[in-house]
């Protein structure tokens, strides 16, 4: 089975969101063609649509950046 944890959040989702930007930008974060068409639209119209998906990246990416 999976482990699942909780995470504490220590930011506002607008920053957490904003912080992806320097890391797509610069090419550290790529996209996969075949990812949901929801997610890469959440990404390309932030902060004026939906948001879950972006936060939900950030989370997967802070995650990853503590190993």
């Amino acid at each position: 089975g999976m482990r699942v944890t909780g995470i504490d959040v220590h930011h506002n989702k607008m920053n957490r969101i904003s912080s992806l930007e320097p890391l797509i930008t610069n090419g550290h974060l790529l996209f996969n063609e075949d990812l949901t068409p929801r997610l890469i639209s959440q990404m390309s119209l932030f902060p004026t649509s939906h948001d879950d998906g972006p936060d939900a990246l950030h989370g997967a990416v802070s995650q990853l950046r503590k190993r």
